[in-house]
């Protein structure tokens, strides 16, 4: 077995709350990359599998503890109760030490194999965060793909963030930023909202994926519930666009509600055909001037309420990002690269 003078280290994040058929082959593939590495002397390594309990409903943690007393890279951590998926995930992050973290799913709809696809896209493309996009649709083409999508792309549009529509649960995320977004993250922040607040250098990469447990089922890991809250999540993260011109529009339709009474009164003292009505001319000066008052003091609140509940969801200022380990990954990758060709 060849030893590498130096090691990028990556931990693997994977929730779990029925996934107690999946496990031994997930543990498997995911043991399977690790000696693949140590063996051919590649100098990264998988230094632990967090596999987080989110109070799962099969014997998903008593098949996790035993696991991890063959394997020492495989930690089980418990949460209290069920908190979900993105929870969980969040939690998952803060325990780990990784130069690199992987996030996936416990029903092998993500290919650990397929970590090496990620790491070449981040070294390529200089990324800090490398999304796992599913080539075709990943349930069948059903309503859970579908409105996925539209959500996303609406968001996407209203907001401004061009990386909405890229968000998944298979993502790779540098270390630092991505425990630095799982420790500011809320009860009510959008995990991938945050990361977009640490860095914009986020790649994609297509990729096969296949949820078959969905297609063997026709059942839904999520109720439409859970897809709702995922949903209001995103959009209450999101920075709309919108927002950010709230307060140029009302002073706008103050400006025009100002010239609009000048030329009333005008109109009423000065014309050649003046306004007879009587009581017209007050009535539209009083009208014009309380209700652009009005849009205008609203537009000034929607704007403080939104930076409101960006600051209180954790929003930085700034951030500072360790890049000095990118050298020897970019090495590293390049051997994986090496090693496939011949």
């Amino acid at each position: 077995m060849q030893q590498a003078t130096e090691t990028v280290t990556i931990s693997i994040i994977v929730p779990v709350y029925s996934g107690e058929r999946f496990l031994d082959e997930l543990v498997e593939q995911i043991n399977l990359i690790r000696d693949q590495w140590l063996t051919n002397g590649i100098g990264l390594l998988i230094t632990e599998a967090i596999f987080v309990m989110d109070a799962p409903k099969d014997g998903s943690g008593e098949k996790l503890n035993t696991l991890a007393n063959s394997h020492t890279w495989l930690r089980p951590i418990e949460l209290s109760r069920n908190f979900g998926q993105h929870s969980a995930t969040v939690a998952g992050i803060l325990y780990s030490s990784g130069d690199w973290v992987v996030t996936l799913d416990e029903d092998l709809q993500h290919d650990p194999s397929q970590i090496e696809t990620l790491l070449k896209r981040a070294c390529a493309e200089s990324a800090d965060v490398v999304y796992a996009l599913p080539e075709g649709w990943v349930h069948g083409g059903g309503y859970r793909d579908r409105m996925s999508r539209l959500v996303k792309s609406l968001i996407a549009r209203a907001s401004g963030n061009r990386f909405v529509k890229h968000f998944n649960s298979f993502r790779l995320i540098r270390g630092d930023i991505a425990r630095a977004a799982s420790g500011i993250c809320a009860q009510s922040t959008y995990f991938d909202i945050a990361l977009t607040w640490f860095s914009e250098r986020i790649s994609t990469v297509n990729l096969k994926m296949s949820d078959d447990r969905y297609k063997e089922q026709q059942k839904s890991g999520y109720r439409l519930s859970t897809l709702i809250q995922h949903a209001k999540r995103l959009i209450l993260t999101s920075d709309f666009r919108i927002l950010g011109i709230t307060t140029s529009l009302s002073a706008s339709t103050f400006s025009a509600s100002l010239i609009y009474g000048l030329w009333i009164l005008y109109q009423r003292f000065l014309a050649d055909n003046p306004i007879t009505v009587e009581g017209w001319t007050s009535l539209m000066i009083a009208l014009l001037a309380f209700g652009s008052v009005g849009v205008f003091i609203l537009g000034l609140i929607a704007e403080i309420l939104h930076m409101s509940m960006l600051q209180l969801q954790g929003k930085p200022t700034f951030f500072v990002v360790n890049r000095s380990s990118d050298p020897v990954l970019l090495r590293e990758v390049e051997k994986l690269t090496t090693q496939c060709k011949s």
